[in-house]
C-alpha cells in the first residue's frame, strides 16, 4: 500500500489490525487480543534478537520441548 504520511500509514495499519481481529473472531471464534490464548507472550520492545531467542529457548526447555 502506498501512503504519503506517517499518520496515513498508522491509520492503514490500525484498520488492517481491526479487520484481522474481526476476521479471526468471525471465522475461528478466537480473540487474538486475549493473551490467555497463547502459551508464550514476549514483549520484544526492549530486547535484542538474541534475548528473544534466549527467552524462547528457556521457555521450551522448561516445558521439556528442547
Amino acid at each position: 500500500e502506498k501512503v504519503k504520511t506517517i499518520q496515513e500509514a498508522r491509520e492503514v495499519l490500525q484498520t488492517r489490525y481491526a479487520n484481522d481481529v474481526s476476521r479471526m473472531k468471525r471465522i475461528y471464534g478466537v480473540d487474538i487480543e486475549d493473551k490467555g490464548n497463547y502459551d508464550l507472550v514476549i514483549d520484544t520492545s526492549q530486547l535484542t534478537p538474541d534475548q528473544v531467542v534466549q527467552k524462547i529457548t528457556d521457555y521450551l526447555k522448561g516445558r521439556k520441548l528442547v
